[in-house]
This record gives C-alpha cells, structure tokens and sequence, in this order.
C-alpha cells in the first residue's frame, strides 16, 4: 500500500527544470532594478556639468553604480544623440528668432541716423556710351548713305542739265547774231563800259602840267597797237565820237563868247532909243486906244526911261539863258 501509495505520487521535477525556473523567478524584480538604474544614469548624463566631463570619468562613475559595459554605450550614446538634438532645436529656434525679428518692423527713434544717403546714379554709364555710340554710326551711316545715293545723283543730274541748257542758248545766240550781222552794212562798234567812258573823260593828269625835260625814265608801259591793226568800223566810230566832242566843246566855248555881246547889245539899244528920243520927242501925238478914245502920248520922262531900260534888260536875260549841255 506505502508502495501505491508512494507511486500515486507526482514524478519529481528535473534538476535542472528546477534550477531554471527558480532562476527565472527573480528576474522581474531584477529587470525592474536595472531599469531604475538606467533612468538614474540618463538623468545624470544630462546635467550641464556631466555632459561637459570627459568620456573616462562618465564611464568609471558609472560603473562604480553597477552598471554594464552595454548599457554605459547605449546611455552615452543617447546622451549624445539627446545633445545634438538639443543643439539643432537651438539652432533652429535661433533661425526663427533671427527670422522673427527681421520680419518685424524696427522702431526707429532717428532715421537720419540709421539709413545712409543713396547716391544718385551716375550720368556717364558704360551702357549709355554704347548707346550713344551706335546712335551716331547709325545716322552717319545713314547720311553717308543719303548724300551718295539720293543727292550726288541729282546734284550731277542738275549740273548735267545746266551746261545742255548754256551750251543750247550759247549756240542759238551765235545763230542769231550770224542772222542779225548778214542784214546790216556795217557791224557797229562793241560798246565801252562806264569805266571805260569815266577813265576816256575823267582822266586826273589832264589837270597837271607835265615837262617832258624833266623825265629821266622812258614809261615802261606797251606801246599802242598800230591803226592797221584796228578794224575800219571801229576807226570811224572813234573818229565820230573825237568829232562829236569837238562840236560840242566848241558849242560852249561860242555860247560863254555870246555873254558879253548881250550886254553890249543891250547898252546900244538904249543909246539908240535916246537918239529916238531926242529926234522926236517934242511933237505929240495921239493914238487910239482899243475901244476907239484918243489917247494922248506920254512926254519922255526919266521913268519911262528907267522903265523901258528894265524891260530891255529883263528880254536879255530871258533870251540869252541857256541850259547846261551833256558832254
């Protein structure tokens, strides 16, 4: 019976199952442990002061508290990667901070203190000396291009045009003046110019008295052609014209002669009416006037006299006034 009694039992646990489990019994408890520990260690690794000490002091501190090789590398790894997030998130709030305050209008106290005068731009620009040097190729090019295509054709077309024009009138005058030279006698004369005329009339050396003793040095002007070589015609128009000046300077000489012969004229006239004066001038007699009544004449007086003489000198005058000629 102790026999069934004893193999009723349950079979025993293995050695080894036994040693496991008891084992695995504490193992919350410890996992709890080293998760508080690695809190505690995270905690320190990120004051100010552990962060700024050497890796080597972090590592031995560490592992005076207990704590693994695998988990100081975790934690300090974490540290690191907590850090460099901490850094970006400055930088970052930096960024906005910095971007913040610029989009944000300053307050300005004195403006005249904090903006810079801006210089007018300049007058002479690179950009403008090209344009203004292309402006004037351009319009030389383009009056170049003017005056030989469009203006020298007709300046040579108008030149052209005025010698057909001089060289037409020039011919049909010589065919005018042929016609006009077959219908005379005799072609007169070509006309003297005035300056001509003034030099043959005015001439200032016929006012001075030259001695031909006085004269050391033969004149040096040309000597005259000789009459052969003058035309006929143009002889007898000189020889008319020397005549005409005769006539007319002989014309005036008679004319001043006749001034004095006036006035003896008249003297003998009035000896002449005294001598009448003196035959006749006792005996009266009547004439009759124009309605017929007996006028009885007038006896000779000193003012009749003086009268008569006016009259006799005032006809003299009048007859023997003359007018200036052209010579």
């Amino acid at each position: 019976m102790s026999d069934s009694s004893g193999d009723d039992k349950p079979a025993a646990i293995p050695s080894w199952q036994a040693s496991v489990s008891s084992s695995d019994a504490p193992a919350p408890a410890a996992d709890k442990q080293t998760e508080d520990t690695l809190a505690v260690a995270r905690r320190f690794l990120q004051e100010e002061q552990v962060q700024s000490a050497p890796r080597e002091k972090q590592v031995s501190f560490l592992k005076t508290k207990g704590v693994s090789d695998e988990d100081i590398e975790k934690l300090l790894g974490e540290a690191k990667k907590s850090e460099a997030d901490e850094q970006k998130t400055e930088s970052r709030q930096e960024v906005t901070a910095t971007t913040q305050s610029k989009d944000r209008a300053p307050i300005v106290t004195y403006p005249e203190f904090l903006t810079k005068p801006q210089r007018p731009p300049p007058l002479v620009t690179s950009e403008r000396l090209f344009n203004t040097l292309y402006a004037c190729v351009g319009l030389s090019t383009l009056v170049y291009g003017a005056s030989k295509y469009l203006v020298k054709p007709m300046v040579d077309s108008l030149n052209q045009s005025r010698g057909e024009i001089h060289e037409t009138t020039a011919s049909q005058l010589d065919a005018l003046i042929t016609q006009l030279e077959k219908t005379v006698s005799v072609v007169p004369p070509a006309a003297a110019t005035a300056a001509e005329e003034e030099s043959d009339s005015e001439d200032p050396a016929e006012m001075f008295h030259r001695d031909v003793g006085t004269q050391t040095v033969f004149p040096t002007t040309t000597p005259k052609s000789s009459a052969a070589e003058v035309p006929a015609h143009a002889q007898h128009a000189t020889n008319l014209a020397k005549l005409a000046k005769s006539l007319s300077a002989l014309r005036d000489d008679v004319r001043s002669q006749s001034t004095g012969f006036e006035g003896m004229k008249t003297q003998l006239d009035g000896f002449r009416d005294d001598l009448d004066a003196m035959t006749f001038g006792a005996a009266e007699t009547t004439t009759f006037e124009m309605f017929g009544a007996p006028r009885k004449v007038e006896p000779n007086d000193e003012i009749r006299a003086v009268r008569d003489n006016i009259r006799r000198i005032k006809g003299v005058l009048l007859s023997t006034r003359t007018f200036p000629t052209s010579r």
